[in-house]
C-alpha cells in the first residue's frame, strides 16, 4: 500500500511518522484521443487516531456538512497547502481542458473554472492540488476538488475544479 502522509513530503512529512492512511483506489488517466477524463483523484483509507483528521473539519474553514452542486457565479472557498484559505468565483462550467502528465496529454470534460477574488489574487498555486472546494458560507458543503490551474495570456490565474458529485458517485463514497 502507498502511504498517505500529512503534512505531505513537500511539507517535510515522513513515512511512517506522519502516515494518516493508505491509497485505496483511483482511476487511471486516459490519454487524449483514447477517451476523456472527468477528474484526477485518488481515494485513501484513513488509519489515524488524530481527531482533526477523523472529523469533517478543515483548518481555517470549519465543519464540512455534505456536498452541493457547483454552478456558474458561485462564490467558493478552499484551504490549500500553498495559498492556504482563498475565496474565488466560478467563472465557467462544462469546461474542456487539457493537462499533461509526464509528457502525455489528457483531456478533461465537464470541469469548472474558478478565479480568485479579487481576480488578481490566485485562487490556487502549485501545491494546492487535491484541495476540496466548498461553499463560501456555512454549512461548507463540498462542491469540487481542485486539480489544475495556471495563468492565462492575460495574467489571470484560472483554477480547474472537478465537480464533486461525479467523484462521489463513481467511487461510491458516503459523506
Amino acid at each position: 500500500d502507498d502511504p498517505w502522509i500529512q503534512p505531505g513530503a513537500h511539507g517535510n512529512g515522513q513515512h511512517p511518522r506522519d502516515t494518516i492512511g493508505y491509497l485505496e483506489s483511483w482511476k487511471k488517466m486516459i490519454p487524449e484521443g483514447m477517451g476523456v477524463n472527468y477528474y484526477d483523484v485518488s481515494i485513501g483509507r484513513i488509519e489515524s487516531s488524530d481527531n482533526d483528521i477523523l472529523t469533517y473539519n478543515v483548518n481555517e474553514i470549519g465543519s464540512v456538512e455534505g456536498i452541493a452542486d457547483i454552478e456558474l457565479g458561485d462564490r467558493v472557498i478552499k484551504r490549500g497547502r500553498t495559498t492556504r484559505k482563498t475565496i474565488g468565483r466560478v467563472t465557467a462550467v462544462a469546461v474542456r481542458t487539457y493537462v499533461a502528465y509526464q509528457g502525455i496529454t489528457c483531456a478533461f470534460e465537464d470541469q469548472v473554472e474558478v478565479t480568485g477574488i479579487p481576480r488578481e489574487v490566485p485562487f490556487s498555486l502549485a501545491g494546492d492540488s487535491g484541495s476540496c472546494v466548498f461553499e463560501e458560507e456555512s454549512p461548507y458543503r463540498i462542491k469540487g476538488q481542485l486539480f489544475a490551474g495556471g495563468e492565462d495570456s492575460d495574467g489571470i490565474d484560472r483554477t480547474i475544479v472537478s465537480p464533486i458529485r461525479r467523484i462521489i458517485d463513481d467511487f461510491n463514497l458516503d459523506l
